[in-house]
């Protein structure tokens, strides 16, 4: 097997006059300590761009521009072609390029350029995203860490822009920025929208085989569960048959085999629930009496089979967005041993998305646990998802007037509780008691930093002490118990004393 490139990850992207953003604005995908993040959280309110950014890294991705140079293009074939059977002194003499790089054109430096000017033929992608204006200039520009790995340090950033404007009410493009790079390792991209859902029987849509269709598209669909798992489970009988007529070890093939194992405990560990990878139950088409089997996947709970379909609409979004993302990798890396292992960016809109706060805790240690070289980056609206996330990547989108802010270093606090998270500047939210009680409370403040008050407002002060001392304090019933318990003890001593006073007087 070939030796591994190292992958390329984003390190960061700036827009401006990008829809809802006007100047420059930058999303840092870095931490702290400059290393490549392998998990960054964006967080932000409905229509403030979140989707726009993600958006526009998938637009952002590089890809080999033309080469001016046609000699180099065809050296490069040439290699290919015919290996070492031509004359290295020749193609030198003939391209003026040294015999050294005659013998290693892979090698020879290529330009590498932003996948949007190859949708230069759709204007409405452009004029999709351009800020609204008669005359307004449009810039993307998005750096990358090459030859590095996640969670180090790059020694090697490469930026590529887009520019392009719409003047007089006429787009124009402008030539992109492109880089000159000696060793092309692209990105290996899947990008999914907040639209996903699972799908039946689509395994042959051919729109689906692009990576990034399920974001940039309107339709959200994931590839049918059911049938990835009964393909692959035909697969791997097929495979294990075909084993037995080969004698030598080296020449047998498990790659269908191994990718359903680790996907049936992926799903496994995924769920919550289900026991162990043989919780997963594949049928085959048609059952032992011929008629067709309507339950090719069954999932074995404490409540007993239950068919794949019929699963919660959280359990099946999360198990169709494993499932497809886990066959996009196979495909990617037919070679790999461990497909899930290999270097990819994934890029996930609303990853909360159907989960109960429990799942939405853990989600994150799950996903870089079973996806070791795979750069996440995420929106959501989740407390939960941010407190999870309080030691990695965190940054948050607002509205300032009329400006659109990325703040890609908002203050977070570890071992924050939901409370804290919730009424931090990661949600501005002013307080995490119900509107109502938050009404009364500003309601009592402002009264209490009155110098006087007349009898009504002292009438409404009264009142309000009393609704505001009722409400329940701590995280649980037993602690809103314990602490009513309390309370009362300290009315009881209270009364108590003051009685003591009155007879003592």
């Amino acid at each position: 097997m070939s030796q591994k490139k190292l992958p390329m990850y984003f390190t960061s992207l700036k827009v401006k006059n990008v829809k809802s953003f006007g100047e420059e604005q930058e999303l840092n995908l870095l931490n702290e300590d400059g290393t490549v993040a392998r998990w960054t959280l964006i967080l932000g309110d409905n229509g403030v761009g979140k989707t726009t950014l993600l958006k526009c890294l998938a637009w952002m991705v590089p890809v080999p521009a033309p080469p001016k140079n046609e000699f180099i293009e065809q050296l490069r074939i040439a290699k290919l072609l015919l290996e070492d059977n031509y004359d290295v002194k020749k193609i030198s003499e003939i391209t003026k390029i040294s015999e050294e790089d005659v013998k290693n054109p892979l090698k020879l430096p290529m330009k590498i350029k932003p996948v949007m000017d190859d949708l230069s033929f759709d204007v409405d992608v452009y004029d999709k995203i351009l800020r609204f204006g008669e005359n307004i200039e449009t810039s993307l520009e998005a750096s990358f860490a090459n030859n590095c790995n996640l969670d180090k340090k790059p020694k090697e950033v490469l930026t590529i822009s887009m520019d392009f404007a719409r003047k007089d009410g006429k787009l124009t493009l402008v030539e992109p920025r492109s880089v000159i790079i000696s060793e092309f390792n692209t990105p290996n991209l899947f990008a999914y929208s907040a639209s996903r859902h699972l799908a039946r029987k689509n395994f042959e849509n051919q729109e689906l085989s692009d990576p990034t269709f399920n974001l940039l598209s309107d339709l959200g669909e994931l590839y049918d569960p059911e049938q990835v798992l009964a393909y692959l489970d035909y697969a791997s009988i097929k495979e294990q048959l075909e084993n037995q007529n080969i004698v030598n070890e080296e020449n047998k093939k498990y790659s269908s085999t191994k990718l359903l194992t680790t996907l049936k405990k992926l799903i496994a560990d995924l769920l919550p629930d289900i026991k162990n990878a043989d919780s997963i139950v594949i049928n085959p088409p048609i059952n032992a009496d011929g008629e067709k089997n309507e339950k090719i996947v069954e999932i074995q709970t404490s409540h007993g089979l239950i068919p794949l379909f019929n699963v919660s609409l959280g359990y099946q979004t999360m198990l169709s967005w494993a499932v497809d993302l886990a066959i996009r990798m196979l495909w990617l890396n037919p070679e790999s041993d461990n497909p899930l292992n290999e270097p990819a960016v994934v890029i996930i809109d609303e990853i909360d998305l159907h989960l109960h706060p429990v799942w939405q805790r853990t989600l994150k240690a799950f996903l870089i646990r079973h996806f070791t070289k795979t750069q996440f980056i995420c929106t959501a609206h989740s407390p939960f998802m941010a407190q999870s996330s309080e030691t990695e990547n965190i940054c948050v989108v607002y509205k300032h007037g009329t400006k659109v802010i990325i703040d890609s270093n908002p203050e977070v606090v570890k071992g924050w509780s939901i409370g804290q998270v919730i009424t931090s500047d990661l949600f501005g939210i002013d307080s995490d008691r119900s509107p109502e009680v938050t009404k009364s409370t500003v309601q009592r403040r402002k009264l209490l930093k009155k110098d006087s008050l007349n009898d009504t407002e002292k009438a409404k002060l009264d009142a309000l002490n009393l609704e505001i001392d009722a409400l329940p304090f701590g995280d649980n019933k037993k602690e809103a118990d314990a602490m009513k318990i309390l309370k009362d003890l300290a009315e009881s001593m209270d009364i108590t004393k003051n009685k003591n006073d009155d007879t003592n007087k």
